[in-house]
């Protein structure tokens, strides 16, 4: 079914991402990056192009970690899946700069 043309932009997110201290084998999460959990995902622009969209929390006191005021657009990208991609990697960034420089 086709979708109505709308001024709004469409939003593609995906799953939590698995790639990050996650084991789908058994179900549980495990290493560095266990504490947290990214959500990656893209949105197509007016224009065309895609940009990374991503949530990046802290699931001990479900802190959002990211996005942040002052964060910079992901991309842009030429497709979704190139956007998703690239918003992943910066949500792993995310989770390695908050281990290596926890909070006071």
């Amino acid at each position: 079914m086709a979708q109505a043309a709308s001024d709004e932009p469409a939003w593609h997110d995906q799953a939590p991402s698995e790639s990050f201290g996650c084991c789908q084998d058994h179900g549980y999460h495990h290493g560095p990056g266990a504490g947290y959990r990214i959500y990656p995902g893209y949105q197509r622009t007016p224009t065309g192009e895609y940009v990374g969209t991503l949530r990046v929390v802290r699931l001990r006191d479900s802190k959002l970690l990211y996005p942040f005021d002052g964060a910079a657009q992901i991309g842009p990208c030429s497709t979704g899946s190139e956007a998703r991609q690239v918003a992943e990697r910066v949500g792993g960034n995310v989770v390695l700069a908050v281990i290596r420089n926890p909070e006071p």
